[in-house]
């Protein structure tokens, strides 16, 4: 082999192309990328609103604060001592568990924005005992949870059931409707 074989051989071309392949060869390149970048630029759009939709949900403070105030409130369900001025919480007076004391406990007589229904069950005794929040209200709420304006918050707790000076375990259902803001 002499050296212009070997060079051919072993060389490589340079292909020229043409300026209709060359717009071939572009065009086939953006359309992977393209659709690619659209994709992503999409799921970035998605992850930030989701983000920012997360950061402004109060549910989770409200459900607390309403928890709260039925358990720590000296106007609500639980007991209070009045000798002492002490509340003790997660002990239900059966005297106070009725419709006038939770309304009253949460204002709803001027507020429409809280409906609850409470089921308190004394497991000793094997009975249930229902009241309610704002009932009028709570009776029309109660079908729209489905829909994205209403929010159902339920929450089960084991309580103390003070009745008639006795003792009794029981078990404390919360099942709050709120609409959202």
């Amino acid at each position: 082999m002499n050296k212009k074989q070997k060079s051919k051989v072993f060389k490589f071309r340079k292909i020229r192309l043409s300026k209709k392949s060359q717009a071939y060869n572009i065009l086939e390149y953006y359309l992977v990328r393209i659709p690619f970048i659209l994709v992503l630029v999409a799921l970035f759009v998605y992850m930030a609103s989701s983000i920012e939709s997360n950061a402004l949900k109060s549910h989770d403070v409200r459900k607390e604060i309403i928890q709260n105030r039925i358990f720590y409130s000296p106007n609500s369900i639980t007991y209070f001592d009045e000798d002492s001025g002490r509340i003790y919480p997660h002990i239900i007076d059966m005297e106070r568990f009725n419709e006038i004391q939770l309304d009253q406990a949460f204002f709803t007589k001027e507020n429409k924005v809280l409906t609850g229904k409470i089921d308190l069950t004394n497991i000793d005794l094997n009975i249930t005992n229902t009241s309610y929040i704002n009932r009028d209200q709570y009776e029309r709420w109660k079908h729209y949870t489905k829909f994205s304006q209403f929010d159902n918050f339920i929450e089960k707790k084991v309580v103390l059931i003070l009745h008639e000076g006795i003792i009794y375990r029981g078990a404390i259902k919360l099942n709050f409707v709120i609409p959202n803001e």
